[in-house]
């Protein structure tokens, strides 16, 4: 798209018009200048990428470095939403037989994002207090179910634990509880300068097993690039100078370059967190 006009500068400069005549594949040429002087090629370049463009924030997200997995579920969730609202803008000469393409394009998200959901994904989205005063609506069941089998993977050898953390998450999410009814409360919960995992630690005292729950998977990273960039290092480690070194001395190695950029990180005053906006502010940007 960024190249759009420099294309059309060169298919309509004279040295494109004194080259192309002469090669072998004028037609090809002719066809492809054709092509790009024509608005329908620009105009449905851009049709792609609005209707893709909800698709690619989720994978830049779960590819991300961020803690985000409180985010994933409602960015995918509203998918759907997003993309019947693009198409609804375009005119039937550029998306004809609207219907049946958003049905094809919904099997297809539909498809994916079931071969793709983890109970993780609802259980970070329940306790995200971000969206704590959102109703969940038609998709409690499977947020519920995905939130209980997180506990219990997380407390697997103390049944009570269990109950009680899974008795606190109805307190989390009243609007009467303990969270939603204090207004600092829930004022820190949509502030951007508290990340979800710290509103925990700071308020969710009165209720410690759904804290300790909350805690460890809002503040896990939603993708594997961290990994990828270890193993990266770790197969880097070894070169013609350190080709003996050790495995247990390369993993070590590879365990203080990774640490040392955390406290750099930490040893600027100003350094954040990066934590994405929430999904929901995604509609203003389109």
């Amino acid at each position: 798209m960024e190249h759009h006009e420099g294309l059309l500068i060169v298919v309509t400069s004279p040295k494109w018009r004194q080259w192309a005549p002469k090669q072998s594949y004028r037609e090809l040429a002719n066809e492809v200048r054709t092509l790009i002087l024509d608005d329908t090629l620009y105009n449905q370049q851009q049709d792609i990428l609005k209707i893709f463009d909800p698709l690619l924030k989720a994978l830049r997200l779960g590819d991300s470095n961020t803690c985000a997995l409180g985010e994933i579920y409602p960015l995918c969730a509203s998918f759907k939403d997003k993309i019947h609202k693009i198409v609804d803008d375009f005119s039937l000469e550029r998306f004809p037989e609207p219907l049946q393409r958003l049905e094809q394009m919904y099997m297809i998200i539909d498809t994916r994002w079931a071969y793709l959901y983890a109970p993780i994904h609802g259980a970070a989205y329940a306790l995200n207090p971000r969206y704590i005063a959102q109703d969940l609506g038609t998709q409690d069941p499977e947020i519920f179910a995905g939130l209980e089998r997180i506990v219990e993977r997380y407390y697997h050898d103390d049944d009570d634990k269990v109950v009680r953390a899974m008795s606190q998450f109805p307190r989390f999410r009243s609007p009467a509880g303990p969270f939603r009814s204090n207004p600092t409360r829930l004022k820190a919960a949509m502030s951007k300068e508290i990340l979800p995992w710290d509103w925990w630690s700071m308020y969710g005292g009165e209720m410690p097993e759904l804290r300790a729950v909350a805690i460890t998977i809002l503040s896990t990273q939603a993708g594997i690039g961290a990994s990828e960039r270890a193993h990266k290092l770790l197969n880097n480690s070894k070169d013609k100078k350190s080709n003996r070194l050790s495995t247990e001395k390369s993993k070590k190695k590879v365990f203080i370059k990774q640490n040392l950029r955390i406290l750099d990180n930490l040893a600027n005053p100003f350094y954040t967190e990066p934590y994405p906006e929430p999904s929901s502010s995604d509609d203003d940007d389109e």
